[in-house]
């Protein structure tokens, strides 16, 4: 299985930043190329992608979400 892990800064408070990443579903609102994503289970979901004019789908599953610090 594949993995990719990434780091960003972001300038804004923590708790406000974690909340919104940690809610996935929403990601479609500010991320482009995600059309949807959909809960499929406490910790996975299925992803709908638009990239390059094709389409993509996968499942993703959180492995780790330590609040207000790392998900």
């Amino acid at each position: 299985m594949a993995s990719i892990v990434e780091t960003l800064d972001i300038d804004r408070p923590v708790a406000h930043t974690y909340t919104v990443w940690a809610d996935v579903e929403r990601w479609p609102e500010f991320l482009h190329h995600v059309e949807r994503v959909e809960r499929t289970g406490d910790r996975t979901f299925h992803w709908w992608l638009k990239v390059a004019g094709a389409e993509k789908a996968f499942e993703a599953e959180l492995t780790e979400l330590v609040p207000d610090q790392r998900i």
